[in-house]
């Protein structure tokens, strides 16, 4: 498989890996960042699925994606007249996989391409913490707080302000890192509150220029708690529904590519962080991480 950077299909390199690439493997892999598919009100609330949108403005963005594959769906492959369904390596159809990424593990501001923030934004607010439900270990009678970011030496966070989606600097900010030390901070903060769980030599202060509520969600998600699994779990979900034959063509709304593009597809890989591994950033602090 070739990792596809969304290939421009106007490109020489889209053009070249169609000809002297493609015909020698099985297929693609695409990234799917969680942030550019659920991308409903600027990432204000959650989009709805194949099943329940009724338009382009609440249903996930899927042709951000679709496009993408719709290139290679319809192009010659090789030299000859060859097609993705007969021109991978031995003469068969090409294969997908898609490779869907949940946050970021590369750089330290959880945004993808540098401009989108990778987890939607409205995973970190409280007004989705409300809409889900009750959440332990906090009793019966108490909504869940809002989703929890970390920060330490692996994923520092971001302090400037106007980076990407982030407008304003980090709640909590480390001295010791732009040196690089020290490996035993640990930050954590949500929209509401913040705290540092280990510092030292008092390098991890926290940063006065911000106030509540915290709108910077740079950090490592915490990966177990409910607002972020259940964003993703019905993320996920919508994702399977709209590649497959069953995606349904309601009364407002049509799955468009995503049933042809479905009979091509491999496998999904799926994970707590970029390039679907199963790596938790910011580990020795996840067992214990609420911020309040």
């Amino acid at each position: 498989m070739a990792n596809c950077f969304n290939c421009p299909s106007s490109s020489t390199e889209f053009t070249c890996f169609l000809a002297k690439v493609l015909p020698n493997i099985s297929g693609i892999g695409l990234t799917v960042p969680w942030g550019e598919i659920d991308n409903c009100s600027g990432q204000g609330t959650q989009c709805l699925s194949d099943a329940n949108c009724h338009s382009v403005s609440d249903c996930y963005q899927w042709g951000w994606l679709d496009n993408a594959i719709s290139d290679f769906l319809g192009a010659t492959v090789g030299s000859g007249s060859n097609t993705w369904y007969n021109g991978c390596a031995s003469l068969k159809p090409c294969k997908i996989v898609l490779i869907v990424t949940l946050t970021s593990d590369s750089g330290n501001a959880n945004l993808y391409n540098n401009t989108i923030p990778n987890t939607p934004i409205y995973v970190f607010k409280q007004d989705y913490a409300n809409q889900i439900g009750l959440c332990s270990p906090y009793g019966t009678n108490t909504s869940c707080p809002p989703q929890d970011v970390l920060i330490c030496q692996q994923r520092q966070g971001t302090n400037t302000g106007s980076s990407g989606a982030w407008l304003v600097g980090a709640p909590i900010t480390d001295g010791c890192w732009n040196g690089g030390g020290t490996s035993n901070d640990f930050g954590l903060w949500n929209e509401g509150e913040r705290r540092i769980l280990r510092t030292v030599s008092g390098c991890m202060q926290p940063n006065n220029t911000v106030t509540t509520p915290y709108t910077n969600h740079s950090g490592y998600p915490v990966m177990y708690e409910k607002p972020i699994l259940t964003a993703a779990e019905n993320f996920l979900s919508a994702l399977a529904l709209h590649y497959s034959s069953a995606c349904p063509n309601n009364a407002t709304y049509s799955c468009g590519l995503g049933p042809t593009i479905a009979k091509s597809i491999a496998y999904m890989r799926i994970g707590p962080s970029s390039r679907r591994k199963f790596s938790v950033l910011c580990l020795p602090k996840q067992h214990r991480c609420h911020a309040v």
